[in-house]
């Protein structure tokens, strides 16, 4: 089984597709190191199953509000060691905050990393930053 995992990983990183290489996946590597380090509550709302070798279209993480500033900070200080150059943010009605970023390398596009101090399903409220819920996502 473990075999068969490191093997899907190792094929994902190779991927040429521009979700699975391997400066997204440093990129994403050292972001979350970097959320660990400053004690950041965070949770990754979906395609977190093979994080960091693969993310989907984008990465959606949900932060605690007290935390956001300090999370964005964290998002361009990656950009900056990782040597991706910032495109543009984006602020959402609903609470997101769109950073998106432009890889080192050729193959790949973007990356594009949405934070959102608020859950909202159909525009109503769901989970905020640090509630605990049944699927553990802590909220204020």
């Amino acid at each position: 089984m473990m075999e068969k995992q490191i093997k899907k990983q190792d094929e994902l990183e190779q991927s040429p597709t521009g979700s699975t290489s391997g400066a997204a996946c440093d990129f994403i590597k050292s972001m979350f190191a970097a959320f660990e380090e400053a004690k950041i509550d965070y949770c990754v709302l979906r395609n977190y199953e093979n994080l960091p070798y693969d993310h989907g279209n984008d990465l959606d993480i949900l932060i605690s509000p007290p935390d956001l500033r300090q999370a964005e900070s964290i998002l361009y200080e990656t950009a900056i060691q990782q040597k991706w150059l910032p495109l543009t943010e984006v602020r959402h009605r609903y609470g997101y905050h769109g950073f998106y970023f432009k890889s080192p390398n050729v193959e790949e596009r973007y990356l594009l990393i949405e934070l959102a101090k608020v859950l909202h399903v159909r525009g109503r409220a769901y989970c905020k930053g640090r509630q605990k819920t049944a699927a553990g996502l802590r909220a204020e």
